[in-house]
């Protein structure tokens, strides 16, 4: 391994030569990660010597470098193995992914920088953004945190004999619970905006203007009666409570008396 300058360990899918998955992971190394961290000594498991010994100078690499990059992107099993190797070293790493990814469960809550190569814009907020997390990383008293970390720390406090720690091993785990709830309650509120953004859409048809300046008319004008007046329909004469209770037939045609003949 390089010495003098601070190692970085990129942690990557590698694939056979010539194939998309090496020529990514090609273009990631050289494109973004070394551009992003020129003051570090940049290093693959590819380009390792002794290829009978590749195992363990990755174990080596994982444990010793003073900074480590995952690329997410397809999701390798060999990424995430060496990832938590990383994790449980306690040591700085920086995750990476390709626009579109998902991101499992588990490490959902880790901060991943995502990029798109073939944006510009975005390869060059990815190589800012990578640079700045690994000069935080390189602070001294710099604190490492990762699911793991959190779990350790938080099984450490709860086996704790300090009333204290074990209070607080509550209070995180209360915290881990509320913060289930709220993404549960932040995906039912996505859900709601999304049902009523659908149905404030306008219908896909659209009545003709005379019946839409009809139904207008309606709703601002006079009274049904004398809209349909207006209309030259009849309207139909309806009987109201009062008239039924006091016996009046005023709201019934009557027919015409016929004069009996003399």
């Amino acid at each position: 391994m390089a010495k003098g300058k601070p190692r970085c360990f990129v942690i990557a899918p590698i694939g056979d030569a010539g194939s998309p998955i090496r020529e990514h992971s090609d273009f990631v190394l050289h494109g973004l990660i070394e551009e992003a961290l020129p003051d570090f000594a940049v290093m693959r498991s590819d380009k390792f010597g002794k290829p009978e010994m590749i195992t363990t100078q990755i174990f080596q690499a994982l444990h010793e470098c003073e900074l480590a990059v995952a690329d997410l992107t397809f999701l390798n099993p060999n990424v995430f193995y060496e990832l938590a190797i990383r994790h449980m070293v306690g040591k700085p790493v920086v995750v990476l992914a390709s626009v579109g990814t998902s991101i499992p469960f588990d490490n959902a809550p880790v901060n991943t920088i995502f990029f798109n190569h073939h944006n510009w814009e975005s390869l060059k907020a990815a190589t800012a953004a990578l640079r700045a997390a690994a000069d935080e990383a390189m602070k001294p008293g710099y604190k490492v945190s990762n699911p793991v970390t959190a779990a350790l720390g938080e099984l450490r406090m709860a086996q704790s004999g300090d009333s204290k720690e074990q209070m607080l091993a509550g209070v995180m785990a209360r915290l881990s619970a509320l913060e289930s709830e709220f993404k549960s309650l932040e995906s039912s509120y996505r859900v709601q905006n999304l049902t009523a953004d659908l149905f404030a859409q306008p219908p896909p048809y659209k009545p003709p203007p005379t019946y839409r300046n009809a139904l207008e008319s309606y709703r601002t004008g006079p009274p049904l009666q004398s809209w349909l007046s207006s209309q030259g329909v009849d309207s139909p004469t309806v009987s109201t409570p009062d008239d039924k209770s006091t016996g009046s037939k005023a709201s019934q045609s009557e027919p015409p008396k016929q004069k009996r003949a003399d």
